[in-house]
């Protein structure tokens, strides 16, 4: 009798993320990431305080979030065009994630100290408020959507492919290799 052989295998082993990128790669992301999440809060913050200058509404704190919530649309689009222009492909859920942390950081640092209290306002009804959780959840839905019809056709994947993790090789390729 013939010992057999071992199967051969069509799908590739995963490699962990560490072996992916190097450290300088990763760095270069990040901080592009975080240079993104701090255009588009700016971006927000503009359109935030220069809607007081125009009177529209009586209430003027209702008129600020309803024009940061149609200004968040662009200006998050802006902040992914930019972080995606070096031809990242990460997903969107996290790029988005991650950059609604930043900006709800530079809130914290800024917008709340320099704005928000001053008027008599309070970390926890800042982000207690309802409306910035929407916001958030705009925030990251933009980046997603900008990822599904911009990055994910680039890499030359349908969108069910691109929900199961990293581009994997066609079987001839793996077939060709082993």
């Amino acid at each position: 009798r013939k010992a057999s052989s071992p199967p051969v295998s069509f799908r590739p082993a995963l490699k962990p993320m560490s072996t992916e990128m190097s450290t300088p790669a990763r760095a270069h992301l990040v901080s592009r990431l975080v240079a993104s999440a701090c255009l588009t809060w700016c971006l927000g913050v503009t359109a935030f305080l220069s809607s007081y200058l125009v009177p529209v509404l009586d209430d003027a704190d209702l008129q600020a979030n309803l024009v940061l919530t149609v200004a968040v649309v662009p200006a998050v689009l802006v902040g992914a065009t930019v972080f995606y222009a070096t031809g990242a492909t990460t997903h969107g859920l996290l790029v988005g994630s991650a950059m609604f942390v930043v900006a709800g950081s530079l809130d914290a640092l800024i917008t709340v100290p320099v704005f928000i209290r001053p008027a008599g306002g309070t970390y926890a009804e800042f982000y207690g408020d309802p409306g910035f959780w929407l916001i958030g959840a705009e925030f990251v839905c933009v980046v997603l959507a900008y990822w599904w019809l911009r990055i994910v056709p680039r890499r030359g994947e349908s969108l069910e492919s691109s929900l199961d993790g990293p581009p994997k090789p066609s079987y001839e390729a793996v077939a060709l290799k082993g």
